[in-house]
């Protein structure tokens, strides 16, 4: 929380988070944190409504975007959550997070695939339960409830950046052009060479073209989910 005199902008913001430790030690996202850092107060809240102060950061790590807090837990001994060292690709997860301030909203997926980031070779898992801005930091769950992951991020995937879907690309195997030919045959009456039925019986399919690609109108967009891999804040522990 921050002081604010813009109504529009109470001076509020929030991720998501676990605790790990029964003495308040808890692991959010190193970008949550980051975006807190000039916060007047930051503060953790538990499903029960009780509100523990942030006392300091013990450890981060900015490339798996991995961030380990001490709470201040005023006397009190809180449930902590375990850690797995790791879990197969296929296996049913569920998150409890904040997307939007839908707050401990319950969603549930599987296990897609581990991989390594092309840009910093950080390690990443891929589910396919649903998050949304206000789920950095949530914990990934298996059956067992156990931390299989950090949630950290989404990307949205479309076909192309107008939204269309491809479903044919050209014949000789290279990449169509940026602007892709309509599905519908322009109107070329008066060009003789673009009557393909004249020329092979008026029960012959229209030659398109084999460099013509068909496209379709979507509005489909494939989500993609990752976070950090369990065994990276066991490392980040250590």
């Amino acid at each position: 929380v921050s002081e604010s005199t813009d109504p529009n902008n109470p001076g509020e913001g929030w991720g998501s988070g676990f605790i790990i430790s029964a003495t308040g030690v808890a692991v959010t996202n190193w970008h949550v944190i980051e975006a807190m850092s000039e916060a007047d107060v930051i503060t953790a809240t538990t499903f029960d409504g009780r509100v523990f102060p942030l006392a300091k950061v013990l450890a981060a790590r900015k490339d798996e975007d991995l961030a380990v807090v001490q709470f201040d837990t005023l006397g009190e001994k809180l449930v902590p959550l375990p850690l797995a060292s790791g879990s197969p690709i296929g296996e049913p997860v569920c998150i409890i997070a904040h997307p939007r301030t839908n707050f401990f909203n319950f969603t549930q997926g599987y296990i897609s695939r581990y991989f390594k980031s092309r840009a910093n070779g950080a390690r990443l898992i891929s589910v396919s339960a649903e998050i949304a801005g206000g789920s950095s930091g949530g914990p990934i769950l298996n059956h067992w409830g156990e931390v299989v992951g950090v949630v950290s991020m989404t990307e949205s995937l479309s076909a192309n950046p107008l939204g269309q879907a491809r479903t044919r690309t050209q014949a000789d195997g290279q990449e169509p052009e940026n602007k892709p030919t309509p599905d519908h045959d322009e109107d070329n009456s008066d060009d003789k060479e673009a009557a393909p039925e004249e020329e092979n019986g008026e029960n012959a399919p229209p030659n398109r073209g084999a460099e013509r690609e068909r496209i379709i109108p979507s509005t489909h967009q494939m989500t993609m989910k990752f976070g950090a891999p369990a065994v990276s804040v066991l490392e980040l522990l250590e």
